[in-house]
């Protein structure tokens, strides 16, 4: 069997389909790093998006005790507020690549990366990590997948301030959220060193860039200004970045094999089973199964594969994800599983009219 399967994968790399890269993330096994997926909604669109986090980086900020995430109070979460980790930099500059792709203005930008904190989930500090206050870091944040107020504050200050855009935090009587810089907008706004920040709530889904909660419209607020310099910086050497950006239409997403069911669909560590769109293997106890199943597990089973998931139908009957897979062949190109089980024929073309491809 091992044999056979050596041969297979052999006469494959004399026929197959591979296409230029326009990613250059890698995933090297699901061990290494935390997959989380994110939706938001904005400018009446939904967005999506999957990141592949490094473990590593994670752990590096749990190792920092409590202690000194609260030595200074709030007005010293400039020491989570890490604009030089080269993760979370990625992080915002592909949230502003999507932004640019749809020609936004700062405002909308602003408001985009806002959408997406806001998604976050909200939890209490003494729920998720025992402690009456745990501020975190913004990897923690996502990772965890949310947070309390300063979290999901400090995470988009991190954000904004790395785009460019003037921050301090605002510190309501016992809550905690985000100014940003600007000049004749609409909303609430509060005043630090003659110059005017616009309160942006993170908690909570739909608030708008100067929309004050009832609670705190008249009461006194504490700004604080951060200082960069504070920051703690892990100690790491080089991290990968999120691939690939965030999209409100085409759907393309880093995951891991972890299962070959057939010559055509595959289990995932994310928890997708994934139908490679229009093309057909044999089933089980049809001539050809083995070999076309054999097949598919020498090209992907225990890999990282982009999937492309079909904008029109996303499922088939079975709940099963209808995709294209593209395996990370070389340096410069990707190849096209699809394509390559025909070329070897280990599948039929079934071109279904329900779908994009």
């Amino acid at each position: 069997m091992k044999t056979k399967c050596f041969m297979v994968f052999l006469l494959a790399l004399l026929f197959l389909t591979l296409i230029p890269k326009n990613l250059s993330a890698r995933v090297n096994g699901q061990d290494d790093y935390y997959y989380r997926d994110f939706e938001w909604d904005y400018d009446g669109r939904t967005w999506t998006w999957s990141l592949s986090i490094p473990r590593y980086l994670y752990e590096e900020y749990q190792s920092v005790p409590v202690f000194d995430r609260l030595r200074d109070g709030p007005g010293g979460y400039g020491f989570l507020t890490t604009t030089n980790d080269y993760y979370i930099e990625s992080v915002a500059e592909k949230l502003q690549e999507a932004a640019n792709g749809e020609g936004y203005s700062s405002f909308d930008e602003v408001s985009f990366v806002l959408a997406f904190v806001q998604s976050l989930d909200y939890t209490s500090d003494n729920v998720t990590s025992g402690y009456d206050e745990y501020p975190r870091f913004p990897v923690e944040t996502l990772v965890d997948n949310g947070g309390d107020c300063e979290d999901t504050s400090i995470l988009f200050a991190t954000l904004t301030l790395i785009m460019g855009y003037g921050t301090v935090y605002i510190n309501p009587p016992n809550h905690y959220a985000v100014g940003i810089l600007g000049d004749d907008l609409d909303g609430y706004y509060f005043t630090y060193d003659e110059k005017t920040y616009y309160y942006c709530e993170t908690t909570g889904k739909g608030w708008k860039i100067g929309d004050l909660p009832e609670d705190f419209i008249g009461v006194e607020a504490s700004i604080c200004p951060i200082r960069d310099w504070l920051q703690y910086v892990p100690d790491y050497v080089y991290v990968p970045p999120p691939s690939p950006t965030p999209s409100s239409g085409e759907d393309m997403i880093e995951v891991y094999v972890t299962e070959v069911v057939d010559g055509d669909t595959f289990h995932t560590f994310q928890g997708y089973t994934v139908r490679l769109a229009d093309v057909d293997a044999p089933e089980f106890g049809e001539v050809g199964f083995s070999e076309s199943t054999i097949f598919l597990e020498s090209l992907i089973e225990n890999k990282t594969v982009i999937i492309d998931i079909d904008d029109i139908s996303r499922t088939d009957p079975y709940g099963r994800f209808v995709c294209l897979v593209f395996l990370d062949w070389n340096s410069t190109h990707y190849l096209n599983v699809n394509q390559a089980l025909i070329n070897e024929h280990h599948a039929v073309i079934d071109d279904f009219s329900n779908n994009e491809f």
